[in-house]
């Protein structure tokens, strides 16, 4: 059954309510074995009201309620509790409890208790549900249920009277216009029941007579909750407006910083490989230095023929026998006449004066004093 689907809040709708009041209503007393129940749960209390044969009727209709496991198990578990609740401030008030606040903890803890007794745990127990109205809450949660009372005898009255009239639901309209218009703006949830009540009530008399449509449109709406809800929903929307809109900015500059980045790759593969090596030379002070030097291009092309010619085998000289060029002097790619000064061979002082070495082709051993190692002559 779906008359309690979606319920919240201490008031029913007119559906969940005459469903609950309807089913309860046929439980006319409590069975023997209800009745064992209702012994062990008050025997069981821990705390006893002082006029417990006064009060215990109520007791007793609250244990019949809780027999009727098809309204807890069916219809629903918390909207039937609110209604014995209701009822049971109904009874006290009726006995003139209007301040004893107190005494509800006698009736949470017989649920407890009953519940126990009857199914050995207080899963269907209305404990938390059993409170006491104040003035306030009880005249709203009052007039509702009679709102409700009324026009579920009304309909049943005239639905299959053939002659009803349209002006003979004026008389709920103006109850219903006086206590919407009270508290509105006060009380959001009671002000959602009515407004599911007044929709009901028009489908329903539309049913019976479709010409009553302009006197279901003198019933009142809420229109200080209505007006308060439109501008909750205004402002969700532009929240999730402006949460769409960052959303997008964080969007499109991913996108930006990824298409940098890509941009950024292609330029880098489009670039010259550059070659460098490591270049070790002496300075003017004999200490040797490294550096590097870019071989990319032209000059990595020196480089490689003049690798080459490092590598070549050593030849024999024509005019030479037995003299072997062992000159471990890299081609370079500076031009030839830098290289012949480079090769150019200083004098060598002798006790007589200058002496300039002997690099003919023999076999002679130089000369004493003389610069030892020489080369063989290059012819």
């Amino acid at each position: 059954m779906g008359e309690c689907k979606g319920h919240s809040g201490d008031y029913l709708t007119y559906d969940c309510y005459t469903a609950i009041k309807n089913y309860l209503k046929k439980i006319k007393e409590l069975s023997t074995v209800g009745k064992e129940y209702l012994d062990e749960g008050i025997s069981k209390m821990s705390n006893k009201p002082d006029d417990m044969t006064e009060i215990k009727p109520i007791f007793t209709e609250l244990a019949t309620f809780f027999r009727g496991s098809h309204a807890f198990t069916t219809i629903g578990k918390i909207p039937t509790c609110i209604y014995v609740n209701y009822l049971l401030n109904v009874k006290l008030r009726n006995l003139h409890y209007y301040d004893s606040k107190y005494e509800f903890k006698f009736f949470q803890d017989f649920a407890d208790k009953f519940a126990l007794a009857e199914s050995r745990n207080t899963i269907n127990s209305c404990n938390h549900d059993m409170k006491y109205y104040d003035e306030v809450k009880w005249n709203r949660i009052k007039t509702l249920f009679t709102l409700y009372d009324n026009f579920e005898n009304f309909i049943s009255s005239i639905k299959d009277n053939t002659d009803f009239k349209c002006n003979d639901i004026n008389f709920l309209r103006n109850d219903f216009n006086v206590f919407i218009k009270k508290h509105d703006g006060e009380d959001d949830k009671l002000m959602e029941k009515l407004i599911i009540f007044k929709d009901l009530l028009g489908k329903k008399v539309l049913q019976i007579n479709g010409n009553c449509q302009n006197e279901i449109n003198y019933f009142q709406s809420p229109t200080k909750y209505l007006q308060k809800k439109n501008q909750e929903l205004e402002k969700a929307a532009q929240v999730a407006q402006e949460k769409q809109q960052r959303a997008e900015e964080q969007r499109r500059t991913t996108e930006q910083v990824q298409a940098q980045e890509r941009r950024a790759e292609e330029q880098e593969r489009a670039q010259p490989q550059i070659h460098q090596r490591t270049l070790l030379t002496n300075s003017p002070k004999g200490e040797q230095i490294q550096t590097f030097k870019d071989f990319s291009g032209r000059e990595l092309l020196l480089e490689a023929q003049g690798r080459a010619l490092e590598i070549s085998p050593s030849k024999r000289h024509e005019g030479s026998q037995g003299h072997i060029f062992r000159d471990t002097t890299r081609f370079t790619p500076k031009p030839l006449r830098h290289d012949q000064e480079s090769l150019e061979y200083p004098e060598e002082k002798t006790e007589g004066g200058m002496h300039q070495p002997d690099y003919r082709g023999s076999n002679a051993a130089p000369k004493e004093g003389g610069v030892s190692g020489i080369l063989s002559s290059i012819s």
